[in-house]
């Protein structure tokens, strides 16, 4: 790893965050999932009324017991569990949309962006690059020379979608010129295919003083 590229953006949640209603009933269904197989009453109360720490935090004994009566399911037990499984793989998927949908609506507007196809799209891939600079490099130049020279895969990130979106984000104190604008759009227009579907938006990012970001989002195909 070098400093090219670094960004704490992809920072994973450990405690399994939900970002909206979708995110909320996976947690209700993946609670649902377990209800049968306790015992306890008392765990199975806690359980129902999502009172456990983290989640589903559950002593190992009794996560032990659950894994034991899980393998002498019968066929139905085995067909509700499947069930429940993808509905919860679906709605925590629909969460990461949902939330990726809100976040650009609050910089963008909410009419900038295909709202409704994002969150039906077969795939969603999101991208960040930062500018580490620190006043030493112009930050455009920075970006176009990491993407170009330390990324071997930015030309996928530009074919790969049926609708692509790049944000670029600036402090409210640092936006970008006129000619940072127009060398930025015509650097990703030789890279994306001239039939290609894309647009460029610009926003504002008041924790990167002086510095620059790019976010790249690619909608891939239909699945709902």
């Amino acid at each position: 790893m070098t400093f090219y590229g670094f960004t704490n953006r992809d920072e994973w949640p450990p405690d399994n965050t939900a970002y909206t209603r979708y995110g909320e009933k996976a947690k209700l269904f993946e609670r649902r999932l377990f209800i049968p197989y306790l015992r306890d009453k008392k765990e199975r109360l806690k359980l129902r009324k999502g009172e456990l720490p983290i989640g589903i935090a559950i002593i190992m004994e009794v996560w032990n017991d659950i894994h034991q009566r899980l393998r002498h399911q019968n066929r139905s037990k085995r067909r509700r569990y499947h069930r429940i499984l993808q509905r919860i793989e679906l709605l925590k998927k629909l969460d990461k949309r949902q939330h990726l949908i809100n976040r650009l609506q609050e910089v963008l507007g909410t009419d900038a962006i295909p709202a409704s196809k994002m969150l039906k799209a077969e795939a969603i891939s999101e991208k960040w690059f930062d500018s580490h600079c620190y006043g030493k490099l112009p930050r455009l130049d920075y970006l176009i020379d990491l993407l170009e020279n330390y990324c071997p895969y930015f030309n996928e990130i530009c074919q790969s979608g049926d609708h692509n979106i790049v944000v670029s984000y600036t402090a409210n104190t640092t936006p970008l010129n006129d000619d940072e604008k127009i060398r930025l759009r015509s650097f990703l227009s030789n890279h994306f295919s001239p039939d290609s579907n894309w647009q460029l938006f610009f926003a504002s990012d008041n924790t990167i003083p002086n510095e620059m970001a790019l976010q790249f989002i690619g909608n891939h195909g239909s699945f709902i």
